[in-house]
């Protein structure tokens, strides 16, 4: 660890490109380094004996953050261990970017899926924004395949968004669930209970998805109330 300097590191991956989609993250610096790098060294420090004190020493900026989401998704023995680590962490998310790379970083939840959709089913209602919106990512990036799909589909249909970024995530996440079962998703939605004018809402924004073809888009109109 001592000879390693993550600030040189960094420097040499940034991308311009990605500097510029990330120019939103809150009030964290950004230096543009690209997902796959950060998951890559992140693997690597994993696998070291003091990955915990590794992963606690890094600093502030937006590429840190990310890189210790990531080892702690990647090293963690105990489930217990990375959700007390998790549940602190959440709290000083306040940006799009960094929840939705930390959902996604949370690759425990195909290991210990159970333990972790407990922790995410308690986050579902969270008035901070970006707990429920972490919540709602969470169960889009891992719990979209079989039998999870259709917890998922009974969780989404309690969530009442209480920001605009909890409103997005959900309606990302309902998109998301339409294309891998349109069948299965659209039997959730018929049975949603939400006031009509919300119901409508979360639909016409589904509709915007550019990757719905038009006989999906069809199937997902003929339902609006």
């Amino acid at each position: 660890m001592e000879d390693f300097d993550l600030q040189s590191w960094i420097a040499e991956h940034s991308d311009a490109d990605v500097l510029e989609r990330l120019l939103d993250a809150g009030a964290l610096r950004v230096s543009g380094v690209p997902r796959g790098a950060l998951a890559e060294l992140a693997r690597e420090w994993s696998r070291r004996h003091d990955w915990k004190t590794a992963a606690d020493s890094l600093g502030n900026t937006y590429e840190e953050a990310v890189l210790q989401a990531m080892v702690y998704g990647e090293a963690s023995k105990g489930n217990q261990t990375t959700l007390k680590w998790l549940a602190r962490f959440l709290k000083q998310v306040d940006n799009v970017p960094l929840c939705d790379a930390t959902a996604l970083a949370c690759s425990f939840a195909v290991r210990r899926p159970d333990e972790t959709l407990e922790f995410v089913t308690n986050r579902l209602n969270d008035t901070a924004p970006f707990i429920q919106r972490f919540a709602i990512m969470v169960l889009m990036d891992h719990y979209m395949t079989g039998d999870r799909l259709n917890r998922t589909l009974e969780l989404y249909g309690t969530v009442k968004p209480h920001s605009p970024e909890a409103e997005q995530a959900l309606v990302k996440g309902y998109t998301a669930a339409f294309l891998n079962s349109p069948a299965r998703t659209r039997e959730a939605l018929l049975h949603d209970r939400r006031p009509a004018d919300d119901f409508n809402r979360l639909l016409d924004a589904m509709l915007q998805s550019p990757r719905l073809t038009p006989p999906l888009q069809e199937t997902l109109a003929e339902i609006k109330r």
